[in-house]
């Protein structure tokens, strides 16, 4: 059987991380220090190793890298077809935008959930059909 899951792609992803270092002009060790991921981890990444989500998200705001387009996607991923959970998206949103207070997230996952069931609802009856369904 093959496996259709979505991969990240750490060799690109440590060499777009080499690019960043080498263009700040500094050494692995200098790497480990601003972002206090062990040298040694980053020698384990340099062999293939993966990196823990923590290792991963400290070397993704250092560098600026986006690690979700180092991933590649199976054809009929949820990604790939565009079937990824709205809360999902804004639930992301939440977590990087200082503008989105939590009281603000509440009421959007409501409405979004309101929204869900009210096309649930109405594409189950006949004739009724909405661009949700």
């Amino acid at each position: 059987m093959i496996d259709t899951r979505g991969k990240f792609d750490l060799p690109m992803f440590y060499a777009a991380l080499d690019s960043v270092r080498r263009s700040r002009k500094i050494t692995w060790k200098q790497v480990a220090e601003e972002t206090g991921v062990a040298a040694s981890t980053l020698t384990r990444m340099s062999q293939g190793k993966r990196p823990d989500v923590d290792t991963l998200a400290a070397l993704a705001d250092w560098s600026g890298l986006n690690p979700a387009e180092y991933i590649k996607m199976a054809p009929s991923s949820a990604l790939s077809e565009g079937r990824i959970e709205p809360l999902a998206i804004i639930s992301s949103y939440h977590q990087k935008s200082g503008y989105i207070t939590y009281i603000v997230f509440y009421i959007l996952s409501q409405n979004v959930q309101f929204v869900y069931l009210c096309c649930e609802r109405a594409c189950n009856r006949p004739r009724m059909r909405f661009s949700c369904c």
